[in-house]
């Protein structure tokens, strides 16, 4: 909070009493502080369609940084990372695949066929990646 002049001399008479009550509101300018709550590409929708290595590591990275992402796999078996291992998190899980593919959301869409590729157009119009 910012102090006005005013205000200052009232409570330096009051022996430095934070007493505010009485004080008009317009006598007293607040200033929001800076805060770091949001992350930088919060807002940001990314549709990751990428399989292996280097670029579900690269939408991670988007996704920590606040992105909101949404990993396309294609029907029958996924990324083929999900069977990377050991070690596994499951029979069908890899740990390589969770940890890569964490704060991700997924879906399955065959992109092949007429219906997939519709799906897939809607989302890129609503994505900004």
């Amino acid at each position: 909070y910012y102090i006005t002049n005013n205000l200052r001399q009232t409570m330096k008479r009051s022996l430095l009493k934070p007493v505010v009550k009485s004080v008009a509101l317009n006598a007293v300018h607040t200033m929001q502080p800076k805060t770091f709550s949001s992350l930088p590409l919060e807002g940001v929708r990314v549709i990751d369609m990428t399989r292996v290595l280097a670029a579900p590591y690269a939408t991670m990275n988007l996704s920590d940084l606040g992105a909101e992402v949404i990993k396309v796999e294609r029907p029958g078996g996924g990324d083929e990372t999900r069977k990377w291992g050991p070690p596994f998190i499951s029979p069908t899980l890899s740990n390589y695949f969770a940890c890569c593919n964490r704060s991700k959301k997924s879906i399955v869409v065959d992109y092949t066929t007429h219906h997939g590729q519709v799906i897939i157009k809607k989302l890129l119009a609503q994505s900004d990646v």
